[in-house]
């Protein structure tokens, strides 16, 4: 028992220890290391990484290859970069701004011989105009089509078209045209791109040019159409004989839509009291009623520019002649005089290209245009005897058509010498009649049969005149006599020292190359050629007082004639704040206390107003202006003749009750941003003594200034 005891004790003792009493840790053993486990499964491959750039601005387009396949599927393949080259994502993950793409299909008919004739598109759309109710399909960028990236942030894709191209002109020339855009730092960025190709693989032998941007931005700068279209090669992929607009019926085929928007209000249509209207997207109304065309529309050359820009002539259509002369039918109606025309083959029969019985050129031609026009060139070779109170007398050479002329014989219908002065900023001008009704002054020949004729001013410069002043010439040849066409001369302006050691010129704003991009040859008043003459009499101080209505009873505004004003507001037309009506000729007159007043409220500027550099030469609108320039005149005129005295509503006699000037700066600001509040803005920072603080705002680099808020659209 004891025994027993003795060995519970033991235990107990035992157990006490190991867990009441533990002790310090044994050292570890070391074991034998375990065998390798099993490999475990290769786990899937990592999404490949993408490169982000960091982008300029802009978007560059360029289709690399297109192809239909045997199952109607069409396809392109194209990158995209910015400004740097650099490639683009097309959705904005990877690079700033998202990039937007439209794809059109057409293919492009050809005649026997292999000329190009037009497109029609496979990628379409049905309108349906709620007006009419009329349906149709019109040319339209692809929907649902499928892009797919080549490569990992390369730019480059292939778009794949939902529209399906059936069998049957697989062997013509096919265009892919395709305009994107791109936001970038507030900014919308765009480009045209397009492709042509022969499905069946055949060779591009015919593809279609008779306009080129080139000529269409001549005019407008840079043209732009629905937000992202600038280049004319897209705009014939859909604006094709398919294209109508239901609203109103008029076909928007481009031949047609492009001349009846620039004959505008001059369409015999229009004339006859039927508007030209189109209604586009949301239906809105596009009426181009009121278009006015800057030069000749009979010279088809200045847009048809292409390769095969002498189409006009060679290849007459009744849609596209028709387009200008609007209410010309070929259906057997009295209205063209060649009788009822089924179709084109027979325009060319009659009408010729040169002569024949209605040869085309020959109907085109306008006096300024037609090579047989007379050309007579003057001039001034010499001025002499300028100082205060003189008489100036001036050495001519007169050539007419290059050889030298003689107008003692054979005198001109008219032909003025105008002075202006001083050259610092024209304050005044004053013409001698040379030849023609009223003529004064001296005539002499030096040696006649040369061309060389010496004349001697009938008005003496001013005794009071200072530093230099400018004489041109403006004149016309009437070789028909009264009721024909009338060819000015073409002379320049010379320059000459009154009280300045030599001749100082006037400063040169605008020259007549950027007029001639729109308007041709720039003629004013039938006469008067060049605008260095045309700011002789469109001085500072010039107003619109002899031609403003003069009705009894009245109190009327005769705005200022300066060029500045004048040119600002009238190309700025109908966007102008306030209406602007001046005087025309013929001026009022018993018959008419009106007179012929001319609206240029409806005016449409062909180009982005902002472009100042159209017109402006480098430099000439930096702020601030030049020392010395004059302000603007505006007169405000009231009738002070007694109604009772006559029986007439024409008032004869007038007062100048107030004249109001403008700064230089701000004439020529506020006649583009004519409104009031733009106005007392002016007039708010400009001094009493007439010191103007524009060019703290407004000079190149400032909060405000002109290439900031005149910077154009990309």
């Amino acid at each position: 028992m004891k025994k027993i005891m003795a060995f519970v004790v033991v235990v107990l003792c035992t157990v006490f220890f190991l867990f009441a009493c533990k002790g310090n840790n044994g050292a570890n053993g070391i074991g034998s290391p375990g065998g390798p486990g099993s490999p475990g499964t290769p786990g899937s491959p990592g999404t490949p990484g993408r490169n982000s750039y960091l982008t300029a601005q802009a978007v560059d387009l360029k289709i690399q290859s297109a192809q239909i396949t045997s199952n109607g599927t069409a396809s392109a393949t194209f990158t995209i970069t910015d400004a740097n080259g650099l490639p683009l994502d097309r959705t904005g993950l990877y690079t700033e701004g998202t990039v937007t793409l439209s794809f059109v299909l057409s293919w492009l008919d050809q005649d026997a011989p292999g000329s190009p004739l037009q497109y029609t598109a496979y990628t379409t759309r049905q309108v349906t105009s709620p007006i009419t109710s009329v349906q149709t399909a019109q040319p339209a960028p692809d929907a649902g089509g499928v892009f797919t990236e080549i490569g990992a942030g390369d730019g480059a894709y292939t778009y794949t078209f939902n529209t399906s191209v059936p069998a049957g002109h697989l062997d013509r020339t096919h265009t892919i045209a395709v305009y994107a855009t791109r936001a970038f730092s507030g900014k919308l960025y765009s480009a045209n791109a397009t492709f042509n190709f022969v499905p069946d693989g055949g060779a591009v032998t015919t593809t279609r040019e008779i306009v080129l941007l080139d000529s269409c931005n001549d005019c407008h700068g840079a043209l732009r159409s629905h937000a992202a279209i600038r280049d004319t090669r897209l705009c014939i992929t859909c604006h094709s004989p398919q294209a109508l607009d239901p609203d109103t019926g008029n076909t928007v085929d481009f031949p047609v839509l492009v001349h009846k928007i620039h004959r505008g209000k001059d369409l015999p249509s229009v004339v006859a009291g039927t508007p030209y209207q189109i209604i586009g997207d949301q239906q809105v109304v596009n009426d181009y009623s009121t278009v006015v065309y800057p030069r000749e529309i009979e010279n088809c050359g200045v847009c048809h520019t292409g390769a095969q820009g002498d189409r006009w002539k060679t290849r007459p259509t009744r849609a596209v002649c028709s387009s200008c002369h609007d209410l010309t039918t070929f259906d057997g109606s009295a209205t063209h005089t060649g009788g009822p025309q089924p179709n084109d083959m027979n325009c060319a029969l009659c009408h010729f290209p040169v002569g024949g019985l209605a040869g085309i050129t020959d109907k085109h031609l306008t006096p300024l245009t037609d090579p047989a026009s007379p050309t007579v060139v003057i001039e001034i070779q010499n001025i002499v005897n300028t100082s205060p109170g003189q008489a100036p007398s001036m050495a001519l050479k007169v050539t007419k058509d290059g050889a030298p002329y003689n107008i003692m014989a054979t005198p001109l219908t008219r032909l003025a010498a105008t002075t202006a002065g001083p050259t610092t900023d024209y304050a005044s001008s004053w013409q001698n009649i040379i030849q023609g009704s009223g003529a004064a002054g001296t005539l002499t020949p030096v040696d006649a049969a040369n061309g060389l004729f010496f004349y001697t001013f009938a008005s003496p410069i001013p005794p009071i005149a200072t530093g230099s002043y400018a004489v041109g010439l403006e004149g016309f040849i009437q070789p028909g006599g009264g009721g024909t066409p009338m060819f000015p001369v073409i002379a320049s302006v010379q320059y000459f020292a009154v009280t300045d050691a030599t001749a100082v010129p006037r400063r040169n704003v605008v020259s007549d190359a950027a007029c001639s991009a729109c308007h041709g040859t720039l003629t004013g008043h039938n006469t008067r050629r060049g605008v260095q003459y045309c700011v002789f009499c469109h001085n500072p101080n010039a107003t619109n007082s002899t031609l403003v209505a003069r009705f009894e009873n009245s109190t009327v505004v005769a705005q200022s004639m300066n060029l500045k004003d004048l040119i600002h507001k009238i190309h700025r037309g109908k966007d102008l704040a306030q209406p602007y009506v001046i005087g025309g000729f013929p001026g009022p007159t018993i018959a008419n206390p009106a007179g012929t007043p001319i609206d240029f409220g409806a005016t449409r500027y062909s180009q982005d107003q902002r472009n100042c550099a159209a017109c402006h030469l480098p430099g000439t609108i930096d702020l601030p202006l030049g020392a010395g320039l004059l302000p603007s005149t505006e007169a405000t005129l009231t009738c002070v003749e007694d109604p009772a005295l006559d029986t007439n509503t024409y008032c004869d006699s007038w007062i100048v009750a107030s004249t109001a000037q403008t700064p230089p700066t701000a004439a020529a600001c506020t006649s583009c941003h004519d409104s009031s509040a733009s106005i007392a803005h002016a007039q708010v920072n400009t001094t009493a003594a007439g010191v103007e603080s524009c060019a703290v705002c407004h000079k190149a680099g400032a909060a405000y200034g002109l290439d900031t808020v005149h910077a154009l659209e990309p």
